[in-house]
């Protein structure tokens, strides 16, 4: 696969975050949740997201582009699949 392709599929994932948006006004007055209880799940992302750069950063330097987005990609993944099975009150 051409690597400006796999860039351009990163950016997309990692920009899947600011769909939240999107969905945080509807997903709040149906579960009666205030404006800052509809944000903290993206606050609490982009803050770890945030703090997990130097990591980032650090780890690709000794392993590489590629296998530290493998590496990132699987908490992601796993976060994004048990979000499925979350509770809806």
């Amino acid at each position: 696969m051409d690597l400006p392709l796999i860039g351009f599929i990163i950016n997309v994932a990692l920009g899947t975050i600011y769909s939240w948006n999107v969905f945080r006004v509807p997903l709040g007055k149906f579960l009666n949740w205030s404006s800052v209880d509809s944000s903290l799940p993206v606050t609490i992302f982009l803050a770890l997201f945030g703090l997990s750069m130097p990591l980032g950063g650090r780890l690709m330097s000794i392993v590489g582009p590629k296998k530290t987005a493998l590496i990132g990609s699987i908490p992601v993944g796993l976060g994004w699949v048990l979000a499925g099975f979350a509770p809806i009150e």
